[in-house]
């Protein structure tokens, strides 16, 4: 857990922090995934359908986070190479993937 006080009573360290091109590049990435969790997400809620079922039914859901998965599996080989991108990002698609497997 990070310390607000800490930075707060220190403002010259986050003067001092930048982002790295690095960092901006897990960014882009990290919002690539989300907004395929977000779209998923808007797709899956509301109260119902003309079919009578709420848009979280079963029969909807399970292929949502079939895409997901598959999106992820995707995201995951496109950003494979470890010279190129950050270990957090595969570590975060690797725990992504490792949930929904469960």
């Amino acid at each position: 857990m990070v310390d607000s006080d800490y930075y707060c009573n220190s403002p010259e360290l986050v003067i001092l922090d930048e982002l790295t091109t690095m960092d901006w590049q897990d960014l882009v990435i990290i919002l690539e995934i989300l907004i395929l969790v977000q779209r998923l997400t808007l797709e899956l809620q509301g109260t119902g359908s003309l079919q009578n079922h709420a848009n979280g039914y079963l029969a909807h859901v399970l292929p949502g986070m079939d895409d997901l998965h598959a999106s992820l599996q995707e995201a995951k080989h496109q950003y494979a190479d470890s010279s190129v991108y950050s270990i957090p990002i595969h570590t975060s698609i690797n725990h992504s993937l490792a949930i929904l497997d469960n």
